[in-house]
This record gives structure tokens, sequence and C-alpha cells, in this order.
């Protein structure tokens, strides 16, 4: 098969980039940023160019990891764009999909979830109960209808808290902030499931070689944390000198005002990934430690 891998220039791509030869398939490797070694350029807000590269290429599958991600700046100027990304983009790509018979995987976010649940979202928890608290999130609800209501052989798989070696990521963040600060305030109260991109990435290969027909797919690594508990264990296996001071999101809110506003509890249940993958999934705190080899 030829598959298509669209945001490689992420971290998510970049992932793929260092597993896909593991796979006996064919990928072709797309951003708009095309300066990395085996990227391709392509714009994915322009449904000609999609449709073009699908049918000159004989495309598959298309692997959509592309995302506007940052959530802070959609929240104060970016709500435009995220939209155009987060749920245009997405609707260009199943609507191509649709009409020349090719599969379909995006990747959607906890952000989604209004975050007010306390026990694991589930993927038949309906977004018509639900109100993602930021604009992120609802460009990537919007996103994800998008895709359902053009009925192309789709399946959206929701993750979160997502960090690798790549990009701009939590782990990362902390790692730097490190370097040249003491103390570091972190958010006590938000919960969720920390997941490495690169076990994300494989599992989406797994998917890919499957006969799994589900519309929705939850992953991320096995267990739960919060914000602060997930930086004092970054702090602790890089044996670094700096103290996390927890807070609540209400005092960071305080401080940060235009910062958007985030779900308090996202953890997602990967019971139904598990069983029809028939996979194993490491716990976080592992994974962050594969990751933290790297750099």
């Amino acid at each position: 098969m030829n598959i298509l891998i669209t945001g490689a220039a992420g971290q998510l791509g970049r992932c793929f980039m260092d597993l896909y030869k593991q796979s006996p398939h064919t990928f072709f490797f797309t951003d708009i940023d095309d300066s990395l070694d085996n990227v391709s350029y392509l714009d994915i807000c322009d449904k000609q160019q999609i449709e073009r590269f699908v049918t000159t290429q004989h495309i598959d599958v298309i692997v959509n990891t592309a995302a506007y991600t940052n959530v802070d700046k959609a929240e104060r100027e970016g709500k435009e764009m995220a939209f155009l990304l987060n749920a245009q983009a997405p609707k260009y790509l199943a609507e191509v999909c649709k009409k020349h018979d090719v599969r379909l995987i995006h990747i959607s976010t906890d952000y989604v979830f209004n975050g007010v649940r306390k026990t694991p979202y589930l993927e038949k928890n309906s977004l018509r109960t639900t109100t993602a608290p930021s604009v992120y999130g609802t460009s990537k609800a919007v996103g994800e209808k998008n895709i359902i209501d053009t009925h192309c052989n789709a399946t959206i798989v929701r993750t979160s808290w997502l960090y690798s070696e790549y990009g701009n990521n939590f782990v990362k963040t902390m790692l730097r902030l490190a370097q040249s600060q003491q103390v570091i305030d972190v958010v006590r109260d938000q919960i969720g499931s920390p997941c490495y991109a690169k076990d994300l990435a494989h599992v989406i290969l797994v998917l890919i070689d499957s006969s799994c027909t589900q519309p929705f797919l939850n992953f991320t690594n096995e267990g739960k944390c919060s914000w602060a508990y997930f930086a004092q264990t970054i702090m602790r296996m890089k044996h670094l000198d700096c103290a996390i001071r927890p807070i609540t999101t209400r005092t960071y809110w305080l401080k940060h005002r235009h910062m958007a506003r985030r779900p308090k509890y996202s953890v997602l249940s990967k019971a139904l990934i598990k069983k029809e993958l028939g996979i194993e999934i490491d716990r976080w705190g592992e994974a962050l430690r594969r990751m933290l080899k790297n750099v």
C-alpha cells in the first residue's frame, strides 16, 4: 500500500519517519515545511493539491498528523488558522478519501472534551453532550464532525499530552526551564495520560495493517497523573536539581489570563484499541524513560 503522512515536520510525523522502515508499505511524507529530507510540499488546506497528490501517487491510506496545536495562541489570535487547519483541512481530506476510496486515519485530542467526568472517556462518549473548553478543542471537535459527516472510511484516533524528542512539547519545555530556573510552577489539579508520540506512531502502523473499522479509537500510554507529577517525574528521571511547585489551575489562571482553558480531567480509556488491535500498552513512566534516553 501507498501511505501518505501529512504534517511530517511535526513531532508525530517525525516519529513516523523514524519507524516507517519497519513497515512493508511505501510512505510519502508531506508538510508545508518541506525543509526536511524525504518530506515533500503539500498544503492540506488546498483540496485540489490533496486530490492531485492522492491520484498521482496512488495513495491507499492517509494518516493526518497535521494540526494547529498552539492552544494558547489559538485562543488569543489564531482562531481562524486553527479552524482552517483543524476543521476545514480534515474535511477536504475526508472528501478526497471518500471520492477515491482512500482510508483516512486522523489524529484528534482529549481537548475535544470539557473534562468534567471523573472516569476515563470512552470512544462512544458523544461530542453532542460535551463542550470543548478552548478554541483549539472546539476546532478539533468540528474537524471530527466534518470527517464523520463525509461517511468516508475513517478512524479518528484521540490522544493526549503528546510528547517526543521532536518539536515543542511539555517534556522539552520542562527540560529547558530546568536549565535556568530553580523552581517551576506546574498545575496539580488537571489529570490526564501522557503519550509518547513514538508509541502512538507504532500503534497507527499496526492499525494500518488491521481490519479495524471503528470510527473512533483512543490511545495514550497507560496510567494517569497531574501535570505537576509529570514534571516531577521528568526532573527525577533526568536527575535535575529543579523543584516543581504544584499549584491550582485557578492560581495559574490568575497569573496567565491569556491562557486557554484546559479540561481538568481527560483520561482516555484504551480498552477498545487493546481489544481491536491485540496490543499491550506501556505505562507512561516507562515510555517517558525511553524517550528521555534520546534527549
